[in-house]
């Protein structure tokens, strides 16, 4: 199996690159993955390639995440951006307000996780 990288802006936008064998080639390449990072901030680790967005996230930096399926995710921060679009917030604290709202409205499969 083969692991990639989906990295995902504050408005939900997204692109996928930094292709690898296992999850830890592909954190390996995001180390330095230049300026992606400004662009993209949020980094979830899911299959290669991406066939359509009802695949799931495999790795995240947040339990919540992972396990959810990609549209789901996508989704979340979308509506998250609406709602603070305007402020200026840092990554970890926008990241974690995502994951609030998919704790809140994305209910399916998420009851028997620790958080």
């Amino acid at each position: 199996m083969k692991y990639q990288a989906l990295l995902v802006s504050y408005d939900g936008d997204y692109v996928t690159d930094f292709e690898g064998k296992t999850i830890n080639e592909v954190l390996e390449q995001l180390v330095n993955r230049g300026s992606y990072w400004w662009f993209f901030p949020f980094e979830f680790i899911i299959k290669n390639p991406l066939k359509n967005l009802n695949g799931r996230i495999i790795d995240a930096p947040i339990k919540v995440f992972k396990n959810k399926r990609i549209k789901t995710v996508l989704e979340a921060f979308k509506k998250t951006y609406k709602e603070y679009k305007n402020q200026n917030i840092e990554a970890e604290i926008y990241l974690n307000l995502v994951a609030n709202e998919i704790r809140k409205n994305y209910k399916g499969g998420i009851k028997n996780e620790n958080y």
